[in-house]
């Protein structure tokens, strides 16, 4: 199948068109794919993100845990210096009708 030198003239612009077209076609393919990625990425980030952040909300906790427990025990231990203070300070006091000698003769 042969062409004549009419239908070349005719075929040129008509496959610079389709040329235009399979290019166009092309960079859609490309620019779809570009974002894509790019919204993948931008997922794995902030899932990456989120994780830090509970941990740290359990660090936080943790923490704050410990800090509760730290002051329960040392509310303990200032009320068992109190009581041993009040039962030192008690036995210290001479009793107000009672002598400190006993008397065995008699």
């Amino acid at each position: 199948m042969s062409l004549r030198p009419i239908e070349m003239q005719g075929s040129i612009p008509q496959s610079q068109k389709t040329g235009k077209i399979q290019e166009q076609l092309q960079q859609r393919f490309q620019n779809r794919q570009d974002y894509i990625s790019k919204e993948q990425m931008e997922e794995q980030d902030q899932k990456r993100k989120s994780v830090n952040q509970s941990e740290e909300l359990s660090h936080s906790k943790i923490r704050e845990q410990s800090k509760e427990k730290q002051q329960e025990k040392d509310k303990r231990e200032s009320e068992k210096q109190k009581e041993e203070e009040k039962k030192e300070s008690h036995q210290d006091k001479p009793h107000p009708y009672k002598g400190k000698f006993i008397d065995f003769s008699g």
